[in-house]
């Protein structure tokens, strides 16, 4: 069932179920839901697929624009994706070895819908930053008025204010 069919559906069902029932569709779409997320879960994959939105790269041009990332951390990241179907890795018989890795269909398929999402950062972010700015405001409590003592000094000087008034 696409998300087009499912929202359909939902409509279509009438009134709300009883509290706390999701439909079978509902477990159903969150699943996979769940399960794509889960492909792109690891911190460098989606700047992989970016990355490589660009064209073929070799492993050290990769490594060298993602900050911050450990050789390790791009070999999994790489060799995850190669093996959900989303990067292809093409090894060149020269001397030196030249490897090379570029996007699949699939993966293509996958940076649109990253850049779907990105087009809905653009266009709700500043949205989201003020909700969260009135939740804040909102959550803070309240100022408590000061119960500090004052001083002896300071309510002898006061006294003497009041006094000489």
């Amino acid at each position: 069932m696409t998300s087009t069919q499912y929202l359909s559906a939902v409509k279509a069902a009438g009134p709300p179920r009883p509290a706390g029932q999701p439909t079978s569709e509902d477990l159903e779409m969150i699943e996979r839901t769940r399960g794509a997320r889960d492909l792109l879960s690891s911190k460098w994959k989606v700047d992989l697929l970016y990355l490589l939105a660009r064209g073929a790269r070799r492993y050290s041009r990769l490594y060298d624009n993602l900050r911050g990332a450990s050789k390790k951390m791009l070999t999994d990241s790489l060799r995850s994706l190669e093996r959900d179907g989303l990067v292809e890795r093409h090894v060149y018989a020269e001397v030196p070895v030249r490897v090379e890795y570029s996007l699949t269909a699939l993966g293509w398929s996958a940076t649109e819908l990253l850049m779907t999402l990105a087009d809905w950062a653009d266009e709700h972010m500043g949205d989201v930053e003020e909700a969260r700015r009135r939740y804040d405001e909102a959550s803070r409590p309240a100022p408590v008025p000061s119960t500090r003592l004052l001083s002896p000094p300071a309510v002898a000087l006061r006294a003497g204010v009041a006094s000489a008034g």
